[in-house]
């Protein structure tokens, strides 16, 4: 089973997301850019990277600046910046299996997010694997389960966390 995705990669993809949207006009993409970057940098800022922070914020700079239609604001890293800033052997799992709490944290705001919207409830406990384990689907696709609790519900939910080399992140019920 592959489980490392090549960080530059994601990055290099999230740029091209980007580039794409914006040339596009694309509001919904560009909206979900604004989540995903945002959430990318929560989980840069606790780890205190401050070189991958900024090739984020530049391209969430962009993506915002786009959506109030003045794009020609931003500066989007070029393909050598990212592939000079990020050594092509970096890894999201080993980064992440480096940072369990880290991954942990990011995970389970993810999930209680998704859970105040979904069923509007809050407080809500998130039980995520001990190990973290991910699963794959692909080589580009990685995936997390976790289990959502409240007073408010009257049984457990289990979700599943997604996140893909596309910079796409979605949270679903597994069905049971």
């Amino acid at each position: 089973m592959n489980t490392s995705i090549p960080l530059q990669a994601v990055v290099l993809r999230l740029r091209e997301a980007v580039i794409a949207a914006q040339s596009q006009k694309d509001q919904h993409q560009l909206t979900n850019l604004v989540r995903v970057l945002d959430l990318l940098l929560e989980v840069v800022y606790a780890a205190n990277d401050r070189l991958l922070g900024t090739l984020l914020e530049q391209l969430l700079d962009t993506v915002r600046d786009t959506i109030h239609g003045v794009s020609w604001k931003s500066d989007i890293p070029s393909i050598d910046t990212i592939i000079m800033a990020i050594p092509a052997d970096t890894t999201l799992a080993t980064g992440m299996r480096s940072q369990a709490r880290l991954l942990r944290d990011f995970l389970t705001h993810v999930v209680t997010e998704w859970a105040r919207t979904a069923y509007a409830t809050d407080p809500v406990h998130i039980t995520l694997d001990d190990q973290l384990g991910a699963t794959t689907y692909g080589a580009d696709t990685f995936a997390w389960a976790a289990e959502v609790a409240s007073e408010q519900l009257p049984h457990p939910i289990p979700v599943e966390v997604a996140l893909d080399t596309d910079g796409y992140m979605s949270v679903h019920r597994i069905a049971t």
